[in-house]
């Protein structure tokens, strides 16, 4: 649903969010690593509020002082999470998997346990938030 879906080319992803719950996200997952994102993270996540760092930092990152003090001010609880490596070379974690899809030492589909119409996205959620069916991957098709 468009009214649900912010792009950020577009669109203040800041004012949006703000608008969309009025005091901000509890949970802000930062998927990009640049210091630009994880500032809009920490202005757009509320009062008490979770901000998870996932994307691998595209170069050094620092906070200004305003964001500093909004993580102190606000109680914000910032973690991050391991998901790849990614160097540019042959040795990192993507080319590593790039590699063995590609000479077919390993096939992902078989980890898909689902598969459900873009129109049935609600059931695919619902699987997963209830744990009525045991499940690996569900994926939504067009």
């Amino acid at each position: 649903n468009e009214e649900h879906f912010c792009d950020a080319r577009m669109q203040n992803i800041n004012d949006w969010i703000m608008k969309m719950t009025t005091y901000g996200a509890d949970t802000y997952f930062e998927c990009v690593g640049k210091n630009e994102n994880i500032s809009n993270a920490v202005e757009c996540a509320s009062p008490g509020g979770k901000v998870m760092l996932v994307g691998n930092p595209a170069s050094d990152i620092s906070f200004e002082k305003n964001i500093y003090w909004k993580i102190l001010r606000n109680q914000l609880t910032v973690k991050g999470t391991w998901n790849s490596s990614f160097t540019h070379t042959d040795e990192d974690d993507w080319h590593y998997v790039l590699d063995k899809l590609s000479r077919k030492r390993i096939d992902p589909s078989v980890f898909i346990s689902h598969k459900f119409d873009i129109a049935e996205l609600n059931r695919g959620f619902e699987i997963m938030r209830d744990k009525t069916e045991e499940y690996i991957k569900i994926m939504m098709e067009q």
